[in-house]
């Protein structure tokens, strides 16, 4: 496909993640959106990554291969050497909904303010045990308000305009695990933010992560408060928000059932079942 035909390009990376990796390509190349290419990062795979990424056999898949250089490298690559005005997010262990792209693209397309997109999305948190659709604020004045608490866009549903992530300087490495929210706060700066409210992921929350085993929960957890912590400063958001940086220290040390409970009385996320029809088709088993 020629570049003039690509107005998406799907942005994978992946680090040894051949358990994962054929079912987030194929998910990918599934849409139902027609101008897109999906790039696929392999950041120094020492597994079947490679081998399995060789076996497609597809015109839209563009996939380089190099030492490793870390997600966040990796992140910014893909975003230079894509061709799209829009670039959508996918964890090599997540799978997209075949209606994601176009949906987020006529999005963007209607809404020329707004410089990133997420979405719904159902969450298989291996971790906790648990198993649901999460959904977050979808207008641009709640997201900034809940950014304060947690990271309201989640990257891998994730859909940016390429102009947003270059004229915010792309992702920052000081901000490993936590890049996303560093970007979403420089973009949101000068451009919109938005949610779609069905979901159009599944997510693969994974203790065996390599973010996971090598960045302790408190540890994530002091990052992302001062993110936090800084949402309010830049957003300009009621002084008084500065207490859900201060909970946010706390929270590590809850127990599972009681910090649900906490996300339902202190956020604006809401937690479903998932329904019938999403079971099988966008399961992430």
């Amino acid at each position: 496909m020629s570049k003039s035909m690509v107005d998406v390009s799907i942005l994978i990376t992946a680090y040894n993640e051949e358990e994962y990796i054929k079912r987030s390509v194929s998910s990918a190349l599934k849409q139902e959106h027609e101008k897109f290419e999906v790039i696929v990062i392999n950041d120094g795979s020492k597994d079947k990554t490679e081998e399995l990424l060789e076996k497609f056999d597809d015109s839209r898949l563009k996939i380089f291969n190099q030492k490793n250089k870390g997600r966040i490298k990796s992140l910014n690559r893909g975003v230079r050497i894509s061709n799209g005005n829009f670039i959508a997010i996918l964890d090599a262990d997540d799978v997209a909904f075949k209606s994601r792209i176009k949906k987020q693209s006529e999005l963007l397309r209607e809404n020329e303010e707004v410089g990133v997109v997420g979405s719904s999305y159902i969450r298989n948190d291996e971790i906790r045990k648990e198993r649901y659709i999460r959904k977050y604020p979808s207008e641009d004045d709640d997201i900034r308000k809940e950014m304060a608490k947690y990271i309201p866009i989640s990257h891998s549903s994730a859909m940016l305009r390429k102009k947003a992530i270059l004229e915010s300087g792309g992702y920052m490495e000081n901000e490993y695990g936590l890049e996303d929210m560093d970007l979403w706060l420089r973009i949101g700066k000068e451009w919109g933010l938005a949610n779609i409210e069905e979901p159009l992921v599944a997510r693969n929350i994974r203790g065996d992560s390599y973010w996971h085993r090598t960045v302790k929960s408190y540890s994530r957890n002091i990052q992302l408060a001062k993110l936090n912590a800084k949402a309010v400063r830049v957003f300009s958001l009621p002084l008084y928000y500065y207490i859900f940086p201060l909970a946010r220290l706390m929270y590590s040390w809850l127990p599972t059932p009681t910090k649900r409970v906490a996300r339902r009385l202190i956020s604006r996320i809401i937690e479903s079942d998932i329904s019938p029809d999403l079971q099988d088709e966008n399961s992430t088993k």
